[in-house]
């Protein structure tokens, strides 16, 4: 029988590895489509769309990544959390709802890792 401990950092990896494989596969979407991110990005009137679609792109990626090692967990987490609150004004929202079910999801979790860590299982552990 695992302990309490060992739960709430087990919880954590699962929350970490879940929340950072969702961003790598989008980041590398955008990475590999950085000029289809920049042309949607313009036709939203998002201002310097070429520059902003890779930020996006390198930010979702890299910060996925962080999330799973557990580098910077809180830092990475931030910056995703700003990505999907972004994505869910300019491009969710005026939507039907069911468009904004997952990015709503992930900004909850990107939240909760910003404001709790990510537990003791990670390459670099955070103060708290």
């Amino acid at each position: 029988m695992m302990d309490t401990t060992k739960k709430k950092n087990l919880g954590f990896f699962l929350l970490r590895l879940s929340v950072g494989l969702i961003f790598i596969v989008q980041g590398w979407g955008k990475l590999n489509g950085v000029d289809m991110v920049s042309g949607m990005l313009d036709g939203i009137g998002f201002p310097a769309p070429g520059f902003f679609a890779w930020i996006l792109a390198l930010t979702e990626f890299l910060g996925g990544i962080a999330v799973i090692l557990g580098l910077f967990v809180r830092h990475a987490a931030t910056l995703l959390a700003v990505v999907m609150v972004v994505a869910l004004f300019t491009v969710h929202i005026p939507g039907p709802f069911a468009q904004a079910m997952t990015p709503v999801a992930l900004l909850g979790s990107t939240l909760a890792l910003m404001l709790l860590g990510g537990g003791d299982w990670q390459v670099m552990k955070e103060k708290n």
